[in-house]
């Protein structure tokens, strides 16, 4: 039983490893499509992360998906065309769940937010005009961490 046991545990830990390197190419700009699949909270909304862009430096546009919490390579701001299709799903996990995500403009974005019976939410964010905009959820962890992403949507 205890190898079986161990032999899970070596195989979760290559897929997270396989998953990490995967979310990097993706955000290196390896796809038309970009994913940023990767976002940890944080006590701390101003500390320094990477920003979302293509390859070429230039605004993204397809999908821009974001998974929360994650461990590594937090994505904290994108720049976006109006066509961009973001989606945002704030994990449940150990009984801590997020606030639905509040938005600091609605005229630039707006938020649908769906949660499922165990507490994940998924938010679908409507890019409405150009502009910036930052959303931002809390944890009901002990302490509660708050995730911030911001936007910048251009035509």
């Amino acid at each position: 039983m205890n190898v079986l046991r161990h032999s899970w545990a070596g195989l979760a830990k290559w897929v997270t490893t396989a998953v990490a390197i995967l979310g990097t190419a993706i955000l290196s700009g390896c796809s038309s499509t970009q994913h940023a699949a990767s976002s940890a909270p944080t006590s701390s909304p101003d500390v320094s992360t990477p920003a979302a862009t293509s390859a070429s430096g230039t605004c993204l546009s397809g999908t821009f998906a974001v998974v929360v919490p994650t461990t590594d390579n937090p994505v904290r701001s994108a720049c976006l065309h109006m066509d961009t299709t973001v989606e945002i799903e704030l994990l449940a996990l150990r009984g801590v769940t997020w606030s639905a995500p509040a938005t600091s403009d609605p005229s630039v974005a707006t938020v649908t937010d769906q949660v499922a019976p165990i507490g994940t939410r998924h938010d679908l964010i409507r890019l409405l005009r150009s502009g910036t905009v930052t959303f931002t959820s809390v944890s009901t962890g002990t302490p509660p961490k708050q995730w911030t992403l911001t936007l910048t949507v251009v035509p």
